[in-house]
């Protein structure tokens, strides 16, 4: 998440921006497929044999759809002649409006007391504070705000 502050967007060019947006979700989807190796090796004493790992890589790889709608929003964007930087921030505000979104409506459909309800809404937003204080501070540490 702190990838937000990174203070070269300006220099990316926009394939640039695509690898960084799929970048970890297909570092997250081949995680899960050895974390699922090691277990079946560790829990259940059996190797991954070719059509295990293939089979879980397939259950897996649904999780690349989780970059689709970041990139899709950066070609509207894109093809409506917004700067890349610009993009780049209305993607990133989506992003987080789409996770605090989720997160509310997963607490609630949990049906998890106000209190709880109430507490993961403010840590969200705890969470998203702690990133937008660490960009103003490296952007004061720059001199650039």
């Amino acid at each position: 998440m702190l990838l937000i502050v990174y203070d070269g967007w300006a220099a990316l060019k926009p394939f640039d921006v695509v690898l960084v947006i799929v970048g970890p979700v297909v570092a997250i989807c081949t995680t899960h497929i050895f974390s699922n190796s090691l277990v079946q090796l560790v829990a259940l004493g059996q190797t991954a044999d070719d059509a295990r790992v293939a089979r879980h890589a397939r259950f897996e790889s649904r999780f690349l759809l989780l970059a689709v709608p970041p990139l899709a929003v950066l070609l509207v964007l894109h093809l409506a002649n917004v700067a890349l930087t610009d993009a780049i921030r209305v993607v990133i505000w989506l992003e987080a409006a789409l996770a605090h979104l989720l997160g509310r409506t997963g607490s609630s459909k949990l049906s998890l007391l106000r209190q709880l309800h109430a507490l993961s809404v403010l840590a969200g937003l705890v969470i998203s504070g702690r990133v937008l204080l660490h960009q103003v501070i490296l952007e004061l540490a720059e001199g650039t705000c």
